[in-house]
């Protein structure tokens, strides 16, 4: 009997970078952890908080009054407000949505580099390993306490592909 796999063939490499990423960030995804380090909990967190608690108030959060005497929130660029995939601040509660979006940019930067690699024409395996590299590599993971040097590294490979 010959099955056609079709799709699933193209997609079981997905699967297998999704899985690396829910193993190796199992305690932030479920034992109630936050990435908490360096940078994170005393500048990116509050900040993010601060923005989703202003956007589920319909408010767009122009100034932020508890840093300093106020400051502008909209001007730091830092703050990601119109970053699309910060919609994910909204629709998760904020822990969890914090863990989530660093989480969905690692697993994002591996997929993109899987994508590019089988655009060059590299083999499956070669694609795979390359995107599992990256998605690991020591950069990356130094930067999950800078969320936006993150967020924009993530989309380096669809540069380089379009």
């Amino acid at each position: 009997m010959n099955i056609k796999w079709g799709w699933l063939k193209d997609a079981i490499p997905i699967f297998i970078l999704a899985g690396l990423t829910l193993i190796f960030f199992s305690d932030p995804l479920f034992h109630n952890k936050i990435f908490i380090h360096r940078d994170l909990s005393r500048f990116f967190y509050p900040l993010r908080e601060f923005s989703a608690n202003e956007f589920l108030k319909f408010k767009i959060p122009l100034w932020d009054p508890y840093i300093h005497c106020g400051s502008p929130h909209l001007a730091e660029l830092q703050t990601c407000v119109f970053y699309p995939l910060s919609a994910t601040y909204l629709l998760f509660s904020y822990p969890d949505a914090f863990n989530y979006f660093i989480i969905i940019h690692i697993f994002l930067a591996g997929l993109f580099i899987y994508i590019l690699m089988k655009e060059w024409g590299y083999s499956g395996y070669a694609c795979l390993l390359s995107g599992t590299a990256f998605m690991f590599s020591g950069y990356i993971i130094s930067v999950i306490n800078l969320p936006a040097s993150l967020a924009s590294v993530t989309w380096l490979p669809l540069v380089i592909l379009f």
